[in-house]
């Protein structure tokens, strides 16, 4: 298990993933969204604004994934692999987000350790086994047409 969560001190904000993250998410939406078969970065970037060397490097990743099909030349571009609705939001997270060990500590505060976890330990367990089941069900195709 790992923690998609993360309370950052500083900023009394909840933060479930990095940039390259949502930025591979929020292009996946654009390419489900629009009919075309292929499409460039630069016109992603255009619909929605993402930074575009950011959204290359994300664009890249989700091909060497199989998750998007790469064109080479002035023409290319990327399209998907798979329809929208095969694309789950949970499969795309796993390949940016690294894994996280189920001991590290949601407060920051220390490790727990299996004999003595943190205070929030098991409601954070519960919390993200649910969060991941919503993950997995939730498909791309879904975000284009819903808002949660």
């Amino acid at each position: 298990m790992y923690c998609l969560l993360k309370i950052t001190k500083s900023e009394n904000k909840m933060h479930y993933f990095s940039k390259l993250t949502e930025y591979a998410i929020r292009a996946l939406i654009v390419m489900a969204g629009e009919k075309y078969w292929r499409m460039q970065v630069k016109t992603i970037c255009e619909i929605d604004p993402l930074p575009l060397h950011f959204t290359r490097k994300a664009m890249q990743i989700l091909a060497q994934n199989k998750i998007l099909k790469a064109y080479k030349g002035p023409t290319g571009g990327y399209k998907l692999n798979k329809k929208p609705e095969e694309i789950k939001l949970f499969d795309v997270i796993q390949i940016f987000e690294p894994s996280q060990t189920s001991n590290s500590c949601v407060i920051g505060e220390y490790h727990c350790a299996p004999k003595r976890p943190c205070s929030l330990r098991g409601l954070i367990e519960v919390t993200e086994k649910d969060f991941i089941r919503k993950l997995k069900n939730i498909s791309i195709a879904d975000l284009t047409y819903k808002t949660f």
